[in-house]
């Protein structure tokens, strides 16, 4: 391909512009892009040649949770073929024999797990790498984005995804620009087979980048393998669920509804809550209400509400050196102003939380009967775990919430472990460098 063509066909507004720019053949100066291949002998070489250089790049395409397409790619060469279980077995046999590992892009929740169903067999969290892990390892700071929700495919959060990866850390265009929003497949503009091919080999490109970054930031490679074998447990938590008592969920929504009706009573005209005070829900009505009484709340929230409940409280006499103290105290109080009485309801309307529907909707139930909530290696800039469909970290520890968490049933034979120690990790940190945790 000569040089002015290549140049032409950057052009985006051209109709070639994704298609032959990202799989131009041959490979030249101009042309950093893989060989293309497409016949099951040349997967096969693939692979072979994949093993001997400790990495086999691999991506598959899926129609209803069954895979469809097998991709696989070396160094320099990539391909596709339709999904056949014997060249995921010789793939799988390679890798162990050979001590390389399978590399793809969130391979652990992804193609690790459609391996084991297809083939009936458990594979070794050791046989696989995955360029997301190492990604968030090398660019956790991308990690969360202004309203970027969770990709629902990949499990990928903020700029997590494979589109983000090898527009980083690979030489290709950014070909997977017209998926998501505005495409979700199968592609009008590349052809499937090679786009496949194109995924695995940006996947193994970027590991390799990934790897020689980490080892720049003085990231141990024994620290990224623990990340996966992380990744494994939570997706083995996410099958296993959570037993529920849906009779304590039903109760506790039933009594959560009329203890809070209790702190904000209101009279149904024509079908519509009328309050006696204030809407405890609208925001606008809370801080209106309470600048008529010289109280000034920033917003609504919890925490809000909390720090002025404080502030107020200690003009009255009342004080404790924790919010539960604090409220303690004003349970026993013979008298309290309006005005602190109905910011201690607000706090005790805000604590009671917003129902069970966050955590316990009847959407969230598998076929099992038990809730799988999800918990993520890769979704948040700190290195914790993050949880969603539903979030299990956000269900409070103390008063209603801690009420709620009697509805998760440990199963037969089995306990429940408390292990958070506040803030053990910290003081541990203190321990090692040197300090005495007692001061």
């Amino acid at each position: 391909m000569s040089a002015k063509r290549l140049s032409q066909i950057t052009d985006p507004t051209l109709p070639g512009y994704i298609q032959e720019s990202l799989f131009a053949a041959p490979k030249t100066s101009y042309n950093p892009y893989p060989r293309l291949v497409s016949k099951p002998d040349e997967i096969r070489e693939i692979m072979r040649r994949g093993a001997e250089e400790g990495k086999i790049g691999c991506d598959l395409e899926f129609n209803n949770n069954h895979p469809t397409i097998f991709g696989a790619a070396c160094k320099d060469t990539a391909g596709a073929v339709r999904w056949d279980s014997s060249l995921a077995a010789e793939c799988l046999e390679l890798a162990e024999k050979s001590g390389a590992v399978i590399v793809g892009h969130s391979t652990i929740g992804a193609e690790k797990q459609q391996f084991e169903k297809e083939l009936g067999i458990k594979t070794p969290v050791s046989v696989w790498g995955c360029s997301m892990v190492g990604h968030h390892l090398t660019n956790g700071h991308l990690t969360k984005m202004a309203g970027k929700a969770e990709e629902e495919d990949a499990g990928s959060l903020g700029l997590m995804g494979l589109s983000t990866v090898t527009s980083l850390e690979t030489d290709l265009p950014a070909y997977k620009f017209c998926r998501g929003r505005d495409c979700e497949g199968p592609c009008p503009t590349h052809r499937v087979f090679d786009y496949c091919a194109i995924d695995a080999w940006g996947s193994l490109a970027a590991s390799y980048n990934q790897e020689a970054e980490m080892s720049t930031l003085g990231i141990p490679h024994t620290f990224y393998r623990d990340c996966l074998e992380l990744t494994d447990i939570c997706m083995e938590m996410e099958k296993t669920g959570l037993r529920i008592d849906r009779d304590w969920v039903k109760h506790m929504d039933k009594a959560g509804t009329e203890f809070k009706n209790t702190l904000f009573p209101f009279e149904l005209i024509n079908k519509k809550p009328v309050y006696k005070e204030f809407n405890p829900k609208a925001a606008p009505q809370i801080t209106e209400y309470f600048a008529g009484l010289g109280i000034t709340l920033k917003d609504s929230t919890k925490g809000e509400v909390a720090k002025v409940l404080e502030k107020v409280a200690r003009k009255e006499g009342i004080s404790g050196e924790t919010i539960k103290e604090l409220c303690s105290e004003l349970e026993l109080a013979p008298e309290l102003s309006n005005g602190l009485d109905v910011l201690y309801r607000l706090y005790q309307f805000k604590d009671a939380g917003k129902g069970v529907k966050s955590w316990f909707d009847d959407k969230y139930y598998g076929k099992d009967g038990r809730i799988h909530p999800r918990f993520i290696t890769t979704g948040t800039c700190t290195g914790r775990l993050s949880s969603s469909r539903p979030n299990f970290q956000n269900l409070g520890a103390r008063g209603w919430a801690k009420e709620l968490k009697k509805a998760i049933i440990p199963d037969d034979g089995m306990d429940f472990v408390e292990s958070d120690w506040s803030q053990l990790e910290l003081r541990i940190i203190l321990y090692l460098a040197g300090f005495d945790v007692k001061q």
